[in-house]
């Protein structure tokens, strides 16, 4: 009765399954799908995918991590020396004499460390902290490039846009300068508003060279970061850059929990306190296990107490300086904590700075480019002077460039942010330890 009832229940269920699954399925692909998609917009909101192509390259190429990062590799190494101190070691002399009878002499001993009174122990975790410090080390340098890198994109940026306006007041100023040349000839106007028009395009041909010179340099210095054979900047930056609010204190508590250089402080610290706990334990003796072979006393089989006091009071004096480092690495934390609180105050300052005028740039270029054609028909009517022309012309460029400068100075430091509040440089270390 019971296999019957079974053999039913597993038939209603294969029907249930066969109808419903599907429609579960779907349902959970297009979840997986919605949920894949939002994480690529959130990405996309904390580094645009162009700029994230250069952070990944300029990290990869980077000699400074590659050579933390053989660093790295070696400090696991010295854990693994330090850990095999645990094991028998074997030693052998030999002695061969110049005298006469030629005589020589073989010696070989094999000893094992019993009881070091946690001097081994302490020496373990000193280089299980030394291998920290060193991925720490490589943490620091891949937020160095990173930072690096984010700069010089926008600066990159910064520059071009300069290049693009001031190419466009070119061509503006070299239409001015035709129009008064033609004024002055037919007598209309004056030659110093010739030489004025002439002064101010030099002006700007000025301006856009030395932009020009700034954009090489830092394209330059982008392609050597990155290895690329070419730089492409700015496709994908947007306004929507500022869509994610920053907090400062989100950004300090961040700070304090995942900051390199307090995190290498504080390992400092603790690499200080097991120095000194290691002074205080080389006052003790070691004994180990031994057993020798040589002409002299044959076969030899027995335990060897070994205790070397130093010269003098050397090891109270070598405790007592380990010590007070202590208070020296503690202090050093302290200073570390509040100039990061403070560096992060100043940033996030003159980020609010900059996206409260990038908010107000779009009206106050519209309005400047208005009064300088209002400025221009009253020239020609007779109404404006060619140097409030000339000045409202110069506003308009001013106020372009300030635009460009408080995008990219408020994008530029978003996203140094970003890059620390989403953990880049520690997200390349779990990389490398899978």
């Amino acid at each position: 009765m019971y296999f019957s009832n079974h053999k039913k229940f597993r038939r209603i269920l294969f029907v249930v399954v066969a109808i419903l699954g599907p429609h579960y399925v779907n349902n959970a692909q297009a979840q997986a799908q919605a949920q894949a998609q939002a994480q690529k917009e959130n990405e996309i909101q904390i580094f645009s995918p162009q700029l994230t192509t250069y952070l990944n390259a300029s990290v990869q190429k980077s000699p400074e991590v590659k050579l933390a990062k053989k660093d790295y590799e070696a400090s696991l190494e010295d854990v693994k020396t330090v850990r095999w101190q645990r094991y028998p070691s074997l030693s052998i002399d030999s002695f061969a004499s110049a005298d006469k009878d030629k005589s020589s002499e073989l010696r070989f001993a094999i000893e094992q460390p019993l009881l070091s009174f946690g001097k081994l122990d302490n020496r373990v975790k000193q280089s299980l902290l030394e291998a920290k410090l060193a991925s720490y080390g490589l943490e620091k340098e891949v937020q160095d490039i990173s930072t690096e890198t984010i700069k010089l994109y926008f600066d990159s940026h910064r520059q071009k846009q300069r290049i693009q306006i001031l190419q466009n007041s070119v061509k503006r100023h070299k239409a001015y300068v035709d129009t008064i040349k033609r004024r002055y000839e037919q007598g209309v106007s004056s030659k110093v508003d010739l030489d004025l028009s002439e002064l101010r395009l030099a002006q700007i041909q000025q301006q856009l060279t030395d932009s020009e010179l700034r954009f090489r340099i830092s394209n330059t210095k982008l392609l050597e970061l990155s290895g690329f054979s070419e730089v492409s900047i700015g496709k994908d930056i947007s306004d929507k850059l500022f869509e994610n609010k920053l907090e400062l204190n989100a950004i300090n508590l961040n700070s304090n929990n995942n900051d390199v250089k307090l995190k290498m402080a504080s390992a400092e610290l603790e690499l200080s306190k097991l120095e000194s706990k290691y002074a205080g334990l080389e006052a003790y003796p070691n004994l180990v296990m031994q057993y020798s072979n040589d002409q002299l006393y044959g076969e030899r089989f027995g335990f060897q107490l070994r205790a070397q006091s130093g010269s003098g009071l050397s090891l109270l004096s070598k405790y007592k300086s380990a010590t007070l480092k202590n208070d020296v690495k503690e202090y050093n934390i302290q200073k570390i904590e509040r100039d990061i609180e403070n560096e992060n105050m100043v940033k996030y300052q003159t980020y609010i700075h900059y996206v409260i005028r990038n908010s107000r740039t779009s009206d106050i270029n519209d309005f400047s480019f208005s009064i300088t054609e209002s400025y221009i028909r009253q020239f020609v009517a007779g109404k404006k002077s060619w140097l409030e022309v000339m000045n409202s012309e110069r506003d308009l460029v001013s106020s372009q460039l300030d635009a460009v400068e408080n995008f990219s100075s408020a994008a530029e430091i978003f996203s140094i942010f970003e890059l620390s509040l989403s953990g880049y440089a520690s997200q390349f270390l779990r990389e490398l330890h899978e």
